[in-house]
């Protein structure tokens, strides 16, 4: 699908790919958090809804990210890049957990032990909505926060890709003259042998021109 919009949008297709998938999880999980009942009967909902949240959600990374570092880095590089994407990525996911238990309990009325009955269905039933609102804070602001970074890439994701194609033309224009070059010397080397006096004339100044061009490329 990535490919596809970018085929049809080139500066603008990964990216509203990716506000779409970004954005979709915040009422997916507000439906699944919130607003879906506490009821073992509901399985069959919870089930559909887990699938599409699971469907629409994930195409960051393959359709938008991946591509895109692929597009813009250079190919000496590319593989630090993605390493940096996926530790700083996992380093931000390692405060998910805390931030939960800390909404929980100080924002949502989450209630620990110190003579709380755990067999209490009220109690149980309480604690697992305060749990969801954490859970759905947790997710709704990173989301919210994801989908309006992406934003940026409408003006610096064009600029980048071209000034990208302009580095790799420049730097096979170099490689090409650099082969031209030695091939030029490497033929001026052997046919020397031959005619050094006639090549020394003629032949000369043709190397000379190349390597000449290349030293102002």
């Amino acid at each position: 699908m990535g490919d596809f919009l970018a085929q049809h949008l080139p500066n603008a297709g990964r990216v509203i790919l990716s506000q779409i998938s970004s954005g979709s999880k915040i009422p997916l999980a507000g439906v699944l958090l919130l607003g879906l009942p506490y009821d073992a009967s509901s399985g069959a909902i919870y089930a559909v809804v887990i699938f599409f949240m699971g469907l629409i959600t994930s195409w960051e990374d393959a359709a938008t990210n991946n591509p895109i570092f692929a597009e813009i880095v250079p190919v000496k590089s590319r593989t630090s890049i993605y390493a940096l994407d996926r530790s700083f990525e996992t380093m931000l996911a390692s405060f998910a957990p805390p931030i939960v238990g800390l909404l929980a309990e100080k924002t949502y009325g989450y209630k620990l032990g110190d003579g709380i009955r755990n067999d209490d269905p009220k109690i149980n039933q309480e604690n697992a909505a305060s749990l969801a609102k954490a859970l759905y804070t947790a997710v709704a602001i990173p989301m919210a926060l994801c989908c309006f970074i992406y934003s940026f890439l409408y003006c610096t994701y064009p600029r980048d890709r071209e000034r990208a194609k302009m580095d790799s033309l420049i730097a096979s224009e170099i490689q090409n003259i650099e082969m031209e070059s030695s091939e030029l010397v490497t033929i001026y080397s052997q046919l020397r042998q031959f005619d050094p006096e006639y090549l020394d004339g003629e032949f000369e100044s043709d190397v000379t021109v190349g390597e000449r061009s290349l030293v102002r490329k």
